[in-house]
């Protein structure tokens, strides 16, 4: 037996036609098909279950190069089951027309079996619950939003003390600056005072025990100060 031809014209889908649920209505599937060759090619489409499928168009000639789509209807039906039931099937049959022949009906009677190119395709049911639904944004409940306020709330607060610190540690640190240039020019002036010459040298009050003495006094005092602003 004598194989038949590939099939030129481009199918889409190539395997399968779903069609998707609810049935209580028409549903159509769209069948798209395409001739990507030189010559103009003829088709047909055919289905096992005529008296469920509206097929608009079922035949007709695509030039080179056109495509066209093919809007496979089935009826309203009482539910899934009974439909399902039957194993439905589709056929797309092409071959490419003679030259100079305008007439479907006439290009068929010409063309011989041995150059018909047929493509079948198996057909899907799928329910309302099978197709895919868009996620729902979750409701917000009285008690999520007061748990919502009441967080907001608590940050706010915290966000508040941390810039209350933040400014009194500013002012901290500028305090201590101010004491640190205050330390500093005391010390210069006692290392002034200790270079200057008395006339009582060995005086207690000007030995210069004493001005360590002073100079440890200021920093401990400026250490005091500065512990006494951080806590």
């Amino acid at each position: 037996m004598r194989k038949r031809p590939q099939q030129v014209l481009n199918i889409d889908p190539p395997d399968v036609l779903t069609f998707k649920g609810p049935f209580n209505d028409v549903v159509t599937c769209e069948l798209n098909l395409e001739n990507p060759t030189t010559r103009p090619v003829c088709f047909k489409v055919k289905t096992t279950a005529p008296k469920q499928y509206c097929v608009r168009p079922n035949s007709g000639i695509l030039d080179p190069g056109s495509h066209i789509s093919v809007s496979i209807m089935l009826q309203p039906c009482d539910g899934l089951p009974e439909i399902d039931s039957v194993k439905h099937k589709f056929m797309v049959q092409s071959a490419f027309a003679p030259s100079g022949e305008s007439s479907l009906d006439a290009i068929w009677k010409k063309v011989q079996p041995s150059e018909l190119m047929d493509s079948k395709l198996l057909v899907i049911f799928k329910t309302s619950d099978e197709c895919p639904h868009p996620e729902a944004e979750p409701i917000s409940s009285p008690l999520n939003v007061n748990k919502t306020h009441s967080s907001d709330l608590k940050l706010r607060e915290v966000l508040m003390e941390l810039e209350s610190e933040r400014q009194k540690r500013k002012e901290v640190d500028s305090h201590a600056e101010e004491l640190q240039k205050q330390v500093m020019s005391l010390k210069n002036r006692i290392e002034d005072l200790a270079d200057m010459p008395h006339s009582n040298e060995h005086s207690p009050e000007y030995s210069p025990t004493a001005f360590h003495m002073v100079m440890l006094f200021l920093a401990a005092l400026l250490i005091g100060l500065i512990f006494g602003k951080l806590f």
